[in-house]
């Protein structure tokens, strides 16, 4: 089994655009999600928002759903 742990980062320079016109924080939140699809059942995952205070956005478990969510 894996433990995946995600941290995203929540400060202001990630609602700058990409080439794309997408927020560079969007990029990052589909490279979560791809990362948290490919988990298996046994896996773990934590999603952190990094910021001026670090939060928990869903603690360490099996359930890729719930993590997918709170991304």
């Amino acid at each position: 089994p894996r433990t995946l742990v995600l941290v995203l980062d929540g400060t202001a320079s990630m609602q700058a655009r990409a080439p794309d016109g997408r927020a560079r924080f969007e990029h990052a939140r589909d490279a979560a999600l791809a990362r948290l699809a490919e988990l298996g059942p046994e896996d773990r995952a934590i999603v952190l928002l990094a910021g001026p205070e670090a939060r928990v956005l869903h603690p360490l478990d099996h359930d890729r759903g719930l993590a997918q969510r709170a991304v």
